[in-house]
């Protein structure tokens, strides 16, 4: 049964090629820094509540996609950076979401919400994946123990209050997302 799961993820695996080589502008994976508008993506949530407005940003390329054999893309990986932003129907800020992916085992994020007066409070936060030990549990108890592994492999660093600087870099991000935002 395992060697018929590895058989079956390796050519999975086969599919997951890495997208032609696009360059990535350095300030489109560092966080909250102005992404360019070129690598910007934008998706509105219609579930956002009454006077509210909130859009999710991807930025960047996905460095993995799942192809068919023709070439067709089938699946795109996530972006190398996601934003999430919400908004009063003025375009205020109230909230600010940015996560960048370091690679397949970790990932940065920043969380920041603003008052009416426009003052900011958030925290950055490191996460790690142990991927040699989710791949372990997967060859012992087959590919259904996998989100399990994940889960218990994932560690989250503290979370570390931002200064005042990253704070008037997240206000600012959020005022250029606001200009970037999708119907």
């Amino acid at each position: 049964m395992i060697r018929r799961v590895l058989l079956s993820s390796a050519a999975c695996a086969a599919l997951w090629l890495p997208r032609q080589a696009h360059a990535q502008a350095s300030a489109d994976t560092v966080l909250l820094a102005l992404p360019s508008a070129s690598a910007l993506t934008c998706e509105s949530d219609h579930s956002a509540p009454p006077g509210r407005r909130a859009y999710f940003f991807g930025v960047g390329v996905p460095s993995m996609q799942m192809r068919t054999s023709s070439g067709q893309v089938l699946i795109a990986g996530p972006p190398p950076r996601e934003l999430a932003a919400g908004f009063d129907t003025a375009g205020h800020p109230s909230a600010l979401s940015d996560i960048v992916r370091l690679g397949l085992s970790r990932q940065v994020s920043a969380s920041v919400a603003f008052d009416r007066d426009g003052r900011a409070t958030g925290f950055r936060q490191s996460i790690t994946t142990d991927t040699a030990a989710v791949m372990a549990r997967v060859q012992r108890e087959g590919l259904s123990a996998l989100n399990a592994a994940i889960r218990e492999n994932t560690h989250m660093g503290s979370a570390e209050p931002l200064d005042s600087l990253a704070l008037r870099t997240a206000q600012t991000l959020a005022r250029y997302l606001w200009g970037k935002r999708c119907p």
